[in-house]
């Protein structure tokens, strides 16, 4: 890392100056699979020059878990060569929890409904089930 921004501090509970000069490994070092993820999408970014984006979970060094977004750019230098990467992170957890609380309720509302049809056809009102044996 060249240099990070207070932001980023804050996020990854890291003061700047324990990773300038240092690599996601070394942010990573409990989650060697999450740092792997981001070198090969570095190392992409590296060989074909341009933007990317990519959803990742992150295990806090506290122990929170974070789901994100990471976007990153190559940028050029002087003489049009890539002279380094730059990216910002956006945190989706409270999102991502929204859409699980309301995936939960909807598999809530179906299985309510599931039994109150089950209800209704065990006290007459089935329209016909039928079980037969393969031939």
């Amino acid at each position: 890392y060249l240099g990070v921004n207070r932001a980023w501090e804050d996020f990854f509970g890291v003061r700047r100056e324990e990773m300038l000069g240092g690599g996601v490994a070394d942010l990573y070092p409990a989650s060697p699979g999450v740092a792997a993820r981001h070198t090969a999408m570095d190392e992409e970014l590296w060989s074909t020059p341009g933007r990317q984006s990519y959803e990742i979970q992150l295990v806090m060094r506290d122990g929170r878990v974070r789901h994100t977004i990471y976007y990153k750019a190559t940028y050029q230098g002087p003489g049009g060569e890539v002279a380094g990467l730059i990216g910002t992170i956006v945190d989706v957890t409270e999102r991502k929890q929204s859409e699980q609380r309301e995936s939960i309720e909807n598999v809530k509302g179906v299985v309510r409904a599931a039994r109150a049809s089950l209800a209704d056809d065990s006290i007459g009102q089935s329209h016909g089930t039928s079980l037969s044996r393969a031939s």
